[in-house]
């Protein structure tokens, strides 16, 4: 697997043609270097991802096709049952206001806040995980603020902190 990178550029952050080093190699430059950005990754299908490091550390993904929704990772680690995730899931579609369905579970009462923070963690995992199965990754480096074209203002209320090492 090759990722065409350098995570110390600027907003194009495409090394030079030829140039390429693993997704691993990245992840723990941004971590050393205590980079604040959003890595862009392009896989061989197209598949695109965002991920969104404060100082190093992973806060936020973005992904076109999400690997794991987050009610089923709830339900994997037997916080909710399935009837709580249907109420949910329920109230959310009848709702005026577009909730997230954790601010729904918390809301409820069925899912502690800190349970579902793990919650989003194991998410943000599997899909940074998921990157390392891709055969190929194009990928550049966007440094600043998480942006906002991209990442919704509703995202930022469940940023996590995930070290890359």
């Amino acid at each position: 697997m090759t990722a065409a990178s350098d995570p110390g550029r600027g907003a194009q952050g495409e090394a030079p043609e030829g140039a390429s080093t693993d997704l691993a190699s990245i992840f723990l430059q941004l971590q050393k270097k205590a980079r604040s950005g959003t890595l862009r990754l392009i896989g061989p299908d197209g598949q695109l991802k965002y991920v969104y490091f404060q100082k190093g550390v992973v806060e936020l993904v973005k992904t076109s096709k999400t690997k794991t929704l987050l009610g089923r990772a709830l339900l994997k680690r037997r916080m909710l049952t399935e009837p709580q995730l249907q109420a949910a899931l329920e109230r959310q579609a009848a709702g005026r206001h577009q909730l997230r369905l954790g601010q729904i579970l918390v809301g409820m009462g069925i899912v502690p806040e800190a349970e579902l923070m793990n919650a989003l963690r194991f998410q943000i995992a599997e899909e940074v995980l998921e990157l390392f199965t891709w055969s190929s990754v194009r990928s550049d480096f966007i440094r600043g603020d998480p942006p906002l074209d991209i990442f919704e203002p509703e995202d930022m209320q469940s940023k996590v902190a995930l070290k890359p090492e």
